[in-house]
């Protein structure tokens, strides 16, 4: 029942979406992308599927992204993102779902009145979706309604309590310019995911922004204990940086 609600009849598509699902965010692990173009490889119509892809190659659209670069072109990049929104929209058998689908696509073209439309009007159906209340919440920053932000930005940390979400949420949370809930969530990520690298990294601007500059620099050690899982320095550099600004030692 549920492979059918999620849109496909293909037992070998649905086994790889559900192990794209297990691999999430997309953004950080690509094992996620593959899983999931082994579904629409096996079912090309399966529409949630599609969509999980688009919203990868969406966020790959992001030009001052550092998480993993799939070291193509950016018109590809945008190709490839239009195809996969197109694909679930074309195939989708539930309303509600396409106005999801429509949502992402009225974001990748920057129709940022048209994304806050189309999601408002999907959470009407599917309140209980937290990742589409981060989405309301970034198109809503976007669009500069910061302070606007904070009721979905709460609503989604009430519905999905996954440290995942928190990592997610101290920066959501600094641009709304509540640093208190991101200091909070950034103590909580030291904790419960000391040995990821992006939640560190995520921890350690939070607790900045909120002016905790001692608990940073425990941040940043918890940061380089870790080993470095590419060859990319950037993080590490930028990192470094902002503690040094932060603690006064301008010629470091």
């Amino acid at each position: 029942a549920a492979m059918a609600n999620v849109g496909t009849e293909s037992i070998g598509a649905y086994n790889a979406y559900l192990e794209g699902l297990s691999f999430r965010p997309c953004q950080v692990d690509l094992s996620c992308v593959a899983a999931h173009e082994r579904a629409i490889g096996i079912d090309p119509e399966f529409a949630e599927a599609q969509f999980q892809l688009a919203e990868y190659w969406r966020g790959q659209l992001q030009l001052t992204r550092v998480n993993a670069d799939p070291g193509i072109p950016y018109a590809e990049i945008e190709e490839r993102f239009q195809r996969h929104v197109a694909s679930a929209i074309e195939f989708v058998s539930s309303p509600v779902d396409l106005l999801k689908y429509r949502a992402l696509r009225a974001s990748g073209d920057m129709r940022l009145a048209d994304h806050v439309e189309l999601l408002l009007a999907y959470l009407e159906s599917r309140p209980n979706d937290a990742a589409s209340w981060m989405d309301l919440a970034l198109a809503q920053q976007q669009m500069g309604d910061l302070a606007g932000s904070l009721p979905a930005l709460k609503t989604a940390e009430q519905l999905n309590s996954r440290i995942e979400l928190s990592v997610l949420l101290i920066n959501r949370y600094n641009t709304a310019g509540d640093s208190a809930n991101a200091a909070r969530l950034a103590r909580r990520v030291m904790i419960e995911a000391s040995t990821s690298r992006n939640g560190l990294y995520q921890a350690h601007r939070g607790l900045l922004m909120a002016g905790e500059v001692s608990e940073a620099a425990e941040a940043a050690r918890l940061f380089h204990q870790n080993p470095i899982a590419d060859s990319d320095p950037t993080s590490a550099q930028v990192l470094d940086i902002r503690q040094a600004c932060a603690e006064g030692r301008d010629a470091d």
